[in-house]
């Protein structure tokens, strides 16, 4: 997505108050910090995306991303590319969402979020 369209998106998001925005189709896991224009947000403040695209990977594109740590930024709180699965759960005042691992059951990813 161009980056004027992504710009738009998180300004909306964020003057909206969302608190968590779900993606997904890239064949990976990842979740954020808040973040604004690509820039770590105290929590509260800007949304957490979550984009979970591991799930049923038939093209075997499993491993390999990030190529190197260094080019991970410093909003990206968990990145994983095992093929997983996550559940949600919604309380009146909680969501708490988990990232597991297919294979092994191993929770690999766990947010918690509370208003």
């Amino acid at each position: 997505m161009p980056l004027s369209r992504l710009s738009l998106c998180h300004a909306q998001f964020k003057e909206a108050g969302v608190d968590l925005a779900f993606c997904g189709h890239i064949h990976a896991y990842e979740r954020t910090t808040p973040v604004f224009l690509e820039k770590k947000m105290p929590m509260g403040t800007a949304p957490v995306y979550i984009v979970q695209g591991a799930s049923g990977n038939r093209e075997g594109n499993k491993g390999g991303w990030p190529d190197d740590d260094a080019s991970i930024p410093d909003w990206s709180a968990s990145r994983h590319t095992e093929i997983g699965y996550a559940l949600m759960t919604v309380e009146k005042h909680t969501i708490t969402w988990r990232f597991y691992n297919s294979e092994t059951r191993e929770m690999l990813d766990e947010h918690v979020m509370r208003r």
